[in-house]
C-alpha cells in the first residue's frame, strides 16, 4: 500500500484550539485569541478563525503553516492520526463510519 502524503491543502486548518502551553508559544505573533472552556478544558482559539473557520496561521498562497514548528498537538496528530477523527479525508485510511460511531459514543456519554 502506498504511504499517504499530505497535500497541504489547508482544509484541516480551521478552528484550532490551543492549549495553554501551545498558546504561550504563539501569543507573540500578534494574532488575537479568545479564551474558551471546551469540555472542561481552557483553550485559546484565534478570534479570526471563529469568523472565517480558517486558521490564521495557514498561508493559502504558499500552502504552509506559518507556525509549523510551534503548531498545536492536534495539528501534529492530524492527517494520519491514531484516532478516526484525526485522519484526513484524502487519506486512504479515512473511514467515515468510524467517525459516525465516535460521534454516537460521545453523544451517548453526554446524555
Amino acid at each position: 500500500m502506498t504511504e499517504w502524503k499530505c497535500k497541504r491543502c489547508g482544509r484541516c486548518c480551521g478552528i484550532v484550539p490551543f492549549q495553554q502551553e501551545e498558546y504561550d508559544r504563539v501569543k507573540h505573533t500578534g494574532i488575537q485569541f479568545e479564551k474558551q472552556i471546551i469540555a472542561g478544558h481552557v483553550v485559546y482559539i484565534p478570534k479570526s478563525a471563529l469568523k472565517t473557520h480558517s486558521c490564521p496561521f495557514y498561508n493559502k498562497k504558499k500552502k504552509i503553516c506559518e507556525i509549523y514548528e510551534l503548531r498545536p498537538e492536534v495539528c501534529r496528530a492530524f492527517g494520519d492520526g491514531p484516532h478516526p477523527c484525526l485522519v484526513c479525508p484524502f487519506n486512504p485510511k479515512f473511514d467515515p463510519e468510524a467517525i459516525k460511531q465516535t460521534a454516537r459514543r460521545i453523544r451517548n456519554n453526554n446524555d
